[in-house]
């Protein structure tokens, strides 16, 4: 069956892979967003879904399989490409800060629970290919070869750049395709690299990856995400959100939290209808602060003690803490030959950014709090993370991310 790809254009899927397309797994994935914004609310005005984004890693697996040195996990990585995205929460990386504190999952390790049992998984074990073991590959706990999933760069994030940037206009001059045919295996067989001709594509892929990121950091995508976030804080605090919430399709998702708390509902409505909340302070550097930027808490604790100091209710204040990922570092060597060689670099630190939205413009006092913004947010975490906050008293740290 043909498939016609935004990035690859057409692609020949076998008979026995596009019947798996029909799995509830699968199908749930067309309603999941790449993005953490629904497709319909996101400014960017459009966004691909987590279907065809696994549907994209499948095809670079498959071609990669056909090298010598990967022919052997031809029945293995190709379709964990495909479902590598299948625990996601809804509203992806957004959705898992909480999904970690409300069932101890990730996306990744989430996919060992939801593929156990199913139709899906005996139809994987008929076409050769063992459900725990592609678990295995999309947690990374594979080595090497899972390197090539869940890795410093891999087939995931080769697709994902690619498919986010021409999805929003960015521009991305690097192939997927050929990077993705760089992979190389070590003299030794004990791990992943990239032929050493590849330099100038891994840079490209670098600058794609840091303006894909800059657009995710900016107005109004983020402050939107950050009133879903914020939304989707309330509403599991509250309780409202049952086990099956983390199943669910974006949309479906969206309208549950429709029908939570005041707070929480306040907050959907303004995302669906694109009234992001206003910029009010602002700061960015290299300085970690000795701050747990990886814990949801934190952005509580800065939302709620902004909300007392602008005389707001907590759901009219957002905050959003992260460690960019605008840059990553691949320590993947270069091979040549039967070489080896280790680029340096030169060493990369994350951006880490601290941004408030308000719904209204800031009180005077408000203003006056927010003028050191770094100690304002030290203060508040010191203030109110001692407070019990989670539903579960030894709440999973999430990576810093989005």
């Amino acid at each position: 069956m043909r498939y016609r790809d935004i990035i690859y254009g057409p692609i020949d899927i076998p008979e026995e892979i596009w019947k798996l397309f029909g799995d509830p797994l699968l199908v749930r994935l067309r309603g999941i967003s790449q993005a953490v914004l629904p497709v319909e609310m996101n400014p960017f005005a459009t966004a691909a879904n987590r279907f065809q984004h696994g549907v994209g890693v499948w095809h670079l697996a498959r071609r990669l399989c056909e090298r010598s040195e990967f022919k052997h996990l031809d029945s293995l990585l190709p379709l964990a490409g495909l479902l590598h995205d299948a625990g996601s929460p809804p509203f992806s990386h957004t959705g898992e800060w909480f999904m970690r504190d409300a069932i101890g999952h990730d996306g990744e390790t989430h996919l060992r629970e939801v593929l156990r049992g199913t139709e899906l998984a005996s139809a994987l074990e008929a076409l050769g290919a063992d459900p725990e073991r592609i678990a295995d590959f999309v947690e990374g706990k594979a080595k090497p070869w899972s390197d090539l999933l869940n890795g410093s760069l891999d087939l995931d994030n080769l697709d994902n750049i690619r498919r986010f940037a021409a999805s929003c206009g960015i521009p991305a001059k690097y192939d997927p395709l050929v990077l993705a045919a760089s992979f190389r295996v070590s003299p030794d067989g004990e791990a992943v690299a990239l032929d050493a001709a590849s330099r100038q594509h891994l840079l490209e892929w670098h600058i794609a990856r840091k303006g894909v990121y800059e657009s995710v950091y900016d107005e109004p995508h983020l402050p939107l995400g950050m009133m879903l976030h914020r939304a989707i804080e309330l509403a599991h605090l509250a309780g409202e959100l049952p086990q099956t919430f983390w199943r669910l399709t974006d949309q479906e998702a969206f309208q549950h939290l429709e029908r939570c708390n005041e707070g929480t509902q306040a907050l959907v409505r303004n995302v669906r209808r694109l009234q992001p909340y206003r910029l009010v302070a602002e700061w960015s550097g290299h300085d970690s602060l000795d701050i747990p930027w990886g814990d949801w808490r934190i952005r509580k604790a800065v939302g709620d003690e902004i909300a007392e100091f602008a005389g707001v209710q907590p759901g009219e204040a957002c905050a959003y803490l992260g460690a960019g990922k605008d840059w990553r570092n691949v320590p993947l060597p270069f091979r040549d030959g039967d070489r080896l060689e280790f680029d340096p670099g030169g060493d990369s630190f994350p951006v880490y950014r601290i941004k408030i939205y308000l719904r209204r413009a800031p009180s005077r006092l408000a203003k006056l709090a927010l003028r050191n913004l770094p100690e304002f947010c030290r203060l508040a975490i010191s203030h109110r993370m001692i407070r019990p906050i989670s539903l579960r008293p030894a709440a999973p740290i999430a990576p810093a991310g989005f």
